[in-house]
């Protein structure tokens, strides 16, 4: 995880500032990564997030802290895959607790479906309530025998979890996030690294990067992902597809490429393209322009879930909102959505079409060759 020692100088001294008591210095550490390292490293690397409260699943409360966890942990987040969410009210008493879990997620979203606040849930593929009540408590009148209901319940919880790792980690095959341990471990810590500086993080890269050793097209993948991610130094979509194309034919030629492969590398290229939706008027770029926010996120990498490249800010909202925006640096916006090929990259979105391209471009390089 976060290395506390190497905290910006800020954080630090904020954190760190003369704790001659090693209990103070230890309490001051864990409340700065509490709450600033800890939802976004967890929200980016679990499959599911799990997160207890004393608070009813019904009331604004446990809303408010949901809310707020979402926030944090998507402050500058320009791309993720969305993890499961199980929520869980701990020691709850038999009279307000809800034990069938089911009826329990359902009560939930009810109560707060129309909520202002209730836009969080959109950075979750899903989302599971449970109340586990004390083992201990039981009542003869009723007949509650908090063991048994408890027991019930962490049976249940088990299940689920075990259903939603299965499927995370199905929808992130069908992303293409294969990784070993090893190469988790580097993700990880390019991740750390990012965070602690207080950068944008986008996964898609760190996944691409990452996943790109597990073949033999490391070498070109690594290549054309920095190509699609150049702004510098390229004015225009055209530029940048030929100059991908003319990497895949070169290494086509001087690979001896099978079929196969070219097509996938040509895919792959394809897969990088950005997503084109553009966000409703609620929200604008932070730093003033008018150009409208668009969600950017490669295709390799689109869930059903827009996101914004950019820091935004919220319109029209109150004082409190747009200081808290503003000390932030801006805010990742996100809205439901499925991927929408940018309208620059529409004319090059055919695969015949860039197959053409190609062979054209293989050809010449033949003859140079």
């Amino acid at each position: 995880g976060t290395t506390p020692v190497e905290l910006p100088t800020e954080h630090f001294v904020q954190a760190f500032d003369r704790c001659s008591d090693p209990r103070v210095w230890e309490a001051k550490r864990r409340e700065v990564l509490l709450e600033n390292f800890q939802p976004t490293i967890a929200y980016l690397t679990c499959n599911v997030v799990v997160y207890i409260t004393r608070e009813k699943l019904t009331c604004r409360r446990s809303l408010q802290e949901c809310e707020l966890f979402a926030a944090t942990a998507n402050n500058r987040v320009l791309s993720a895959l969305a993890p499961a969410l199980v929520l869980i009210q701990n020691c709850s008493r038999p009279g307000e607790g809800i034990f069938d879990p089911r009826k329990c997620t359902e009560a939930f979203l009810a109560t707060h479906l129309g909520s202002d606040l209730c836009s969080w849930k959109n950075y979750f593929r899903t989302i599971d309530c449970f109340c586990i009540p004390d083992e201990y408590l039981a009542c003869k009148r009723t007949g509650f025998d908090g063991e048994q209901v408890c027991h019930e319940v962490l049976e249940n919880l088990r299940d689920i979890l075990r259903r939603r790792v299965e499927e995370d980690i199905a929808h992130k095959m069908q992303h293409h996030v294969r990784i070993s341990q090893v190469q988790w471990f580097s993700t990880m810590s390019a991740l750390c690294r990012i965070v602690n500086d207080r950068d944008t993080v986008q996964m898609s890269s760190l996944y691409a990067r990452a996943c790109g050793s597990n073949d033999g097209l490391a070498d070109l993948k690594s290549a054309l992902l920095a190509v699609m991610n150049k702004t510098e130094g390229v004015s225009t979509v055209k530029s940048r597809i030929d100059a991908a194309i003319g990497m895949i034919a070169r290494f086509i030629v001087r690979r001896e490429l099978s079929s196969e492969d070219a097509n996938k590398a040509l895919r792959y290229l394809m897969a990088l393209y950005p997503c084109g939706a553009v966000a409703c008027n609620k929200v604008a770029h932070f730093d003033g322009s008018e150009r409208p926010v668009v969600c950017g996120q490669m295709r390799l990498f689109h869930s059903t879930l827009h996101r914004s490249t950019v820091p935004v800010r919220t319109v029209n909202s109150d004082w409190l909102q747009n200081l808290s925006e503003w000390f932030r640096g801006g805010i990742t916006h996100a809205w439901l959505g499925d991927f929408t090929v940018h309208e620059d990259f529409r004319p090059y979105d055919d695969f015949d079409t860039m197959n053409d391209m190609l062979q054209q471009e293989v050809e010449g390089y033949k003859l140079e060759w």
